[in-house]
């Protein structure tokens, strides 16, 4: 009896296993892209590009355009906008500025076209600045165009102005880390900034023990109730022939 349970057992528990490393090996094949391909490290995004409005700001030679205000976070080294240079590239200043912070960059190196993610390179402030101001100097002979939107869904606390008037939409602008990573690589930063929105209510420990425990119910319980399930079909088949038997 006890040999004939075991057998029975044996089908359950085999399959249970196989399931078991298919979705491991799924979950390798599936989330290793993601966890270890270099991505831009996004430190803030102070104003957006529409989803379904665009809209431009024209700056001629010796203009300049200002978003503010502008978090400088301590790892921002790179400053992102969307540029219109159908004539070619226009030599464009970018500087920031916050209380107890100054940097500046110069690109006049980049492709001609619409919507152009042109980057300049900043030196990062020694400490989070959040009410900074970013400005972009047209130093060419002729005008370009940053792209941005005016959609009321896209609009954000940052204003964008043209030698001190209101543009009457955001230019786009994305301040980045100095070098891509991997997110795999920044799991410690993304639960810190994520304890950050939980106002403290919730430590960057308590997090990570969260994500281990969703990781092993996903792993675990998946096949346990595979295991489960043809468990209980075994014994209710063994139950059926019992009653058919004479």
């Amino acid at each position: 009896m006890a040999r004939k349970l075991s057998n029975r057992l044996t089908v359950p528990v085999g399959a249970a296993a196989v399931a078991l490393a298919v979705i491991v090996i799924g979950a390798l094949a599936f989330w290793r892209p993601y966890l270890t391909t270099p991505r831009d490290v996004v430190t803030a995004t102070p104003s957006l590009q529409g989803l379904f409005q665009r809209n431009v700001v024209r700056v001629r030679h010796g203009e300049q355009a200002c978003i503010a205000p502008v978090p400088f976070e301590t790892g921002t080294a790179r400053a992102q906008i969307l540029v219109n240079a159908p004539r070619g590239a226009e030599p464009l200043v970018v500087s920031a500025s916050a209380p107890g912070y100054r940097a500046s960059g110069r690109v006049s190196r980049y492709p001609p076209g619409a919507d152009v993610p042109v980057q300049v390179r900043l030196t990062p402030p020694a400490q989070d600045r959040p009410n900074g101001r970013l400005c972009v100097r047209n130093a060419g002979r002729h005008a370009v165009d940053l792209v941005g939107t005016a959609e009321p869904r896209s609009q954000s606390p940052a204003v964008t102005t043209l030698d001190g008037k209101d543009a009457g939409m955001d230019a786009a602008l994305t301040l980045l880390e100095a070098r891509p990573a991997s997110l795999g690589s920044r799991l410690g930063s993304v639960l810190g900034h994520a304890a950050a929105l939980t106002g403290g209510a919730f430590g960057t420990w308590l997090l990570w023990l969260v994500g281990v425990a969703c990781v092993l119910l996903v792993v675990a319980g998946l096949p346990l109730a595979l295991w489960s399930a043809l468990r209980d079909d075994e014994a209710g088949a063994a139950s059926d022939r019992r009653r058919a038997a004479p």
